[in-house]
């Protein structure tokens, strides 16, 4: 690999990625330029659960693409409500609501 494309010029995204893709076979790394990005990008908002913060670092112009790099932690949600506890005495207490004229009343 060198500085320049085929045509002389810099390198675009698609060579830059085959080069890449080629030395990470060379090391014997399974995977590819956009795997380890996608590694990337789900480990950081792992780290730091702000997707603001992904959305930059990986430059993304729509925070719904960094949405795709975010993965469903089942075992996080699971301890999540786990945590919730659901005894009596954690419950609000339960407000009386009325129909009234223009809507509920509490």
């Amino acid at each position: 690999m060198h500085g320049k494309g085929s045509q002389g010029g810099p390198y675009g995204p698609e060579a830059l990625s085959q080069n890449f893709n080629y030395f990470l076979r060379s090391a014997g790394v399974t995977g590819s330029a956009h795997t380890l990005r996608h590694w990337f990008g789900t480990n950081l908002y792992a780290q730091s659960h702000d997707i603001r913060l992904t959305q930059e670092v990986l430059g993304h112009a729509n925070i719904v693409t960094t949405a795709i790099y975010t993965a469903f932690d089942h075992r996080a949600a699971t301890e999540a409500v786990s945590a919730i506890s659901f005894a009596p005495d954690d419950a609000p207490t339960p407000r009386r609501l009325t129909v009234m004229e223009g809507g509920l009343a509490g």
